[in-house]
């Protein structure tokens, strides 16, 4: 695949439709005027758009299952991990990444999303705070919180039992809801405990009770003819490396549990417009989170939607049976 435009002569000859060029030619230019086809040069051949992929995939595509082997080498790579969190997630990337030939990304479970089982205040610094969520499924988030002033250990802890009494048995969420909204419940009038609690709160800090995106293979995605342009690749890069795009797109369909494609232009953010992505979600207790391959928008799908759900399936069970 060279991810050229094709002309209406190649078509004719590698088909099998039996059909004339100059038939392929009529064909394509009725394609083109109902959005499905581009023509970048008025000489040149045709490539698909966003829509016409879109077409591909809902209408015409048919699903190849994995094979026996596909499933077995994913299998032992992933039971071969630990049973944490990060280490299933890591060899689920790895193991995508390396038969598919993609960059494959992966977001942990979220813990907001949980019944909140225990919350610690845990004092590093004089002014800063360790802050210890477990939720009922099993997943634990660390959060750092720098103080604006020195805070009392030992008020820490009269907070941490306060929390555990009030909070413990309730959604995250509206946990989190409650410590931002009646600081003063928890801490009576300690202004430097107060603090910690509301930037415990604040977006930042809950964003890192998120889970966190892990990233494997894109060197093997540069080696895609799309990604030849120095352009499209440093473009490709910072989106990389700046992380917050791809975990917002894998945010918005962690609860799919059916593999979702995001074709081009259908992605949110404007750095990916070139890009396709293919996502599963995958689901611990009350938690959820999602993985899935990006790559070019000729990507085979119809093999790439099974591998990715079959991943995430095995996702889902590993960090279930460990309750990570």
């Amino acid at each position: 695949m060279t991810a050229r435009p094709v002309s209406s002569a190649v078509v004719a000859r590698r088909s099998g439709l039996r059909l004339s060029s100059a038939t392929l030619r009529t064909i394509m230019v009725g394609l083109e005027a109902e959005g499905l086809l581009h023509q970048r040069h008025t000489s040149g051949g045709r490539i698909p758009t966003d829509r016409g992929y879109r077409l591909y995939v809902d209408k015409l595509m048919r699903v190849r299952g994995l094979t026996t082997g596909e499933k077995r080498l994913i299998l032992s790579s992933m039971r071969d991990a630990c049973r944490e969190v990060d280490d299933i997630l890591k060899a689920a990337c790895n193991v995508l990444s390396r038969i598919w030939g993609q960059l494959a990304v992966a977001l942990g479970p979220s813990a907001t999303e949980g019944v909140l089982r225990r919350i610690d205040l845990v004092p590093v610094a004089s002014d800063r705070v360790l802050v210890v969520v477990s939720v009922a499924s099993g997943v634990i988030r660390t959060v750092l919180v720098d103080a604006v002033q020195s805070v009392d250990a030992l008020r820490l802890e009269t907070a941490t039992r306060r929390m555990n009494e009030r909070l413990a048995g309730l959604a995250l969420s509206d946990a989190l809801h409650i410590v931002a909204s009646e600081p003063h419940e928890f801490c009576a009038d300690d202004s430097s405990v107060r603090q910690v609690l509301v930037r415990l709160a604040g977006r930042s800090s809950v964003s890192k009770l998120e889970g966190g995106l892990y990233v494997d293979g894109a060197s093997r995605l540069f080696t895609q003819p799309e990604f030849e342009s120095g352009a499209m690749m440093g473009t490709f890069l910072r989106v990389v490396e700046a992380k917050e795009q791809l975990i917002r797109e894998l945010t918005l369909h962690r609860h799919h549990t059916v593999p979702m494609v995001i074709i081009g232009s259908e992605n949110a953010a404007d750095e990916l417009k070139h890009c396709s992505m293919v996502t599963a979600g995958y689901r611990v207790g009350d938690s959820s989170g999602a993985l899935g391959i990006l790559g070019p928008i000729r990507m085979p799908y119809s093999k790439l939607l099974p591998a990715v759900q079959f991943v995430a399936g095995t996702v889902g069970d590993l960090l279930s049976q460990g309750r990570a």
